[in-house]
């Protein structure tokens, strides 16, 4: 490998005062790029990869906030899995080089075998899930237009509800503990 200036090139970007991190957040995964300003970089692109080698074009980055000496850049991916994903910045130098960040992995959603019965649902519909600590949970319905229509929380391991009060649908489940989404499921309500 290439040494300049005393520095092992290993493809990994050695601009000072970079920062790549990445969190899972309510609606996916929130990718935060900060640099010192001063840099001369004119783009900042995100490589998705589900096994941390091959990976793909996901999008560009767009400068979130400026406040004294750095440059803050943030991308959101609203991929919700429970697969891990890894993630890499290529920044793009001023002067027609680029280069990438570390890789940063951010795990998928935690399971707690999440259950509809009966699914379609007509009357009475039984919500159970693992929560052996009785820890609060929240849970959503969702209906097909990504609107929220059951908002409930609960220490227990479970939740019934009378699907009479929901329209003819599809729906989607969600369960959330500490605002972190841990998995949802599809819902067909039939009357």
């Amino acid at each position: 490998m290439p040494v300049r200036s005393g520095v092992l090139n290993l493809g990994i970007l050695a601009i000072k005062g970079l920062n790549f991190n990445g969190k899972k957040i309510k609606g996916g995964n929130q990718l935060t790029l900060d640099i010192i300003k001063g840099r001369e970089i004119n783009k900042a692109i995100i490589w998705r990869s589900e096994d941390g080698i091959n990976f793909s074009r996901l999008g560009q980055m767009v400068v979130n906030a400026t406040s004294g000496q750095h440059v803050s850049y943030a991308f959101t991916d609203n991929s919700i899995s429970s697969l891990a994903f890894f993630y890499k910045a290529e920044v793009g130098l001023s002067n027609g080089n680029s280069e990438l960040t570390k890789i940063v992995k951010i795990d998928g959603l935690k399971q707690m075998d999440l259950s509809l019965n009966p699914n379609p649902a007509s009357g009475l519909l039984n919500v159970s899930f693992d929560n052996i600590h009785e820890e609060p949970v929240v849970i959503h319905i969702l209906n097909s237009a990504g609107i929220i229509v059951l908002n409930a929380s609960t220490k227990n391991n479970y939740l019934q509800l009378n699907s009479e009060t929901f329209s003819n649908g599809l729906y989607e489940v969600q369960l959330f503990k500490n605002n972190e989404l841990l998995q949802n499921k599809k819902l067909v309500v039939q009357h």
